[in-house]
Order: structure tokens, then C-alpha cells, then sequence
């Protein structure tokens, strides 16, 4: 979906979450727990720390650095998280556990989906400003978030 949302988010809360899940649901089944699950696995071109997990999902729009973005969806997870990106083998997770804990409308959720509003510069250590679909201008979350890494070109 590159061609209508040409960036993807996703938030190191949020994989810390999904982490925790994946090990209690290994745990559950009498499994050992399994690797630490790499943010890459999600192709994301913008990661933020936080402290909310999830908190994300309630973005309507999101200014990172001199940008605002339009929140275009929530980014749906297809087989390809399942392929550790350093060593090529594929296995159950993330999907299993996402199946299981952000399963709706027939599909899997982890992340957003980002329309920039206008052309400007997004860098490393840039603060993160997110707005709720609950109202205008509203805080979306009460705690400060950085961007912790992106791909994008240092500012002039």
C-alpha cells in the first residue's frame, strides 16, 4: 500500500507489548519462549519510543519534526512478519500472537499508516506530537515521544 500511505510507523512500546504477549503465550502452552521479535520484521520507515503501547492506534494525525501526517489506516500484517529479516527462516510470530491479541475485520494490526501533509525534514531525536480522532488538537498521548529512528536524510 505504499502507492497511497508512503510511510509506516510503528512504535518500540508497542513491540515490547507484542513481546511480552508472544512469551506468555508461549509460556501458556508449555513452549519455551521464542526469539526477540525485530522491529524489522515490520518494514517500518519511522520507529518512535513511547510509553504507551498501542497508544498509536488513537492517532488521527501525528507531527514528526516540521511534518504532520495524516493517519491513512492502521497497518494490517501479512505472512511477510513472519520471516526473521537477518536469517530468512520463517516461523509463527508474530502472526500468532497478533491473531490472538489484534485480530479484527479479518486481519492483524501492528502499526500505522502515514500521509504527509506538506514537504519538510524528519530526523533522529525529533519530537513526536500526536493528535486522537477524539477531537482536534488534542493531546493523544500524555507523555513525551521521540522518534528513535527513521530513514530520511539529516536536516541542511
Amino acid at each position: 500500500m505504499s502507492w497511497s500511505s508512503p510511510l509506516v510507523l510503528t512504535s518500540r512500546a508497542s513491540l515490547r507489548q507484542l513481546q511480552d504477549w508472544a512469551n506468555e503465550e508461549a509460556k501458556r502452552r508449555g513452549d519455551p519462549a521464542g526469539e526477540d521479535l525485530a522491529m524489522g520484521r515490520f518494514r517500518p520507515n519511522v520507529v518512535i519510543d513511547g510509553d504507551l503501547p498501542f497508544a498509536e492506534d488513537q492517532w488521527q494525525r501525528v507531527r514528526l519534526g516540521e511534518v504532520t501526517y495524516r493517519v491513512s489506516a492502521l497497518c494490517d500484517r501479512c505472512a511477510v512478519t513472519s520471516v526473521d529479516p537477518v536469517t530468512g527462516e520463517a516461523g509463527p510470530e508474530p502472526l500468532r500472537t497478533l491473531s490472538v491479541r489484534r485480530r479484527w475485520d479479518a486481519a492483524t494490526w501492528f502499526g500505522l499508516r502515514l500521509v504527509p501533509e506538506g514537504p519538510g525534514w524528519l530526523c533522529i531525536g525529533d519530537e513526536v506530537q500526536p493528535r486522537r480522532a477524539d477531537g482536534p488538537g488534542r493531546d493523544a498521548s500524555p507523555l513525551p515521544q521521540h522518534l528513535g529512528q527513521q530513514r530520511s536524510r539529516p536536516r541542511p
